[in-house]
């Protein structure tokens, strides 16, 4: 099974408003990213900082950014998960093509998966001698205080493809922001 994850628990405070809940195009962001993650390929999605939604979960590891939420989706993903495909829900420019070669190359090569220069939108393997090593690698980031997700990735080793260009990796966090969203 292929899992698909929203990362959508921060605070949004540069934002002023729950990113999850903006709208583009008639669609909230939240639907936008739900809708990527299933024409990439995944079976199901899980909206990691969310337990109000459905499928929704709290992170276990609370104010530490995307790290948390990404340990918390690898210690509840379901045993027959063998890939999870992580996306924040502040990147609504995120091509569905992109993703597709995150989830292909993941499965494939069965190592982790994102593009350079950002760590997010990933890819990692869950089979379980992989999910083992992410996990303990994500539990001792967390211990020591590193809450880089980049560093995290890069000590996994894996595999960064090349930035797509344009703003397809662009995380929208402020107002103004915005101006880059295309419109139709």
């Amino acid at each position: 099974m292929i899992l698909g994850v929203v990362l959508c628990g921060g605070k949004s405070t540069r934002m002023g408003q729950d990113k999850a809940g903006l709208v583009h195009e008639g669609r909230t962001w939240l639907q936008i990213m739900t809708g990527l993650l299933f024409a990439c390929g995944v079976d199901q999605v899980s909206y990691a900082g969310r337990p109000d939604l459905p499928s929704g979960f709290s992170d276990r590891f609370p104010g530490i950014g995307p790290l948390g939420g990404l340990l918390t989706s690898i210690e509840t993903a379901p045993a027959n998960t063998h890939c999870l495909v992580v996306v924040p829900v502040d990147m609504p420019c995120l091509s569905v093509i992109c993703l597709r070669e995150l989830v292909e190359t993941c499965c494939l090569s069965m190592v982790p998966v994102h593009f350079q220069p950002t760590p997010l939108p990933l890819a990692l393997p869950l089979r379980a001698a992989s999910r083992a090593a992410i996990t303990s690698a994500a539990h001792a980031a967390v211990k020591s205080g590193g809450y880089s997700l980049k560093r995290l990735l890069h000590g996994l080793g894996g595999i960064e493809l090349p930035d797509p260009g344009g703003n397809i990796l662009q995380n929208l966090n402020s107002p103004e922001d915005l101006a880059i969203l295309p419109r139709n």
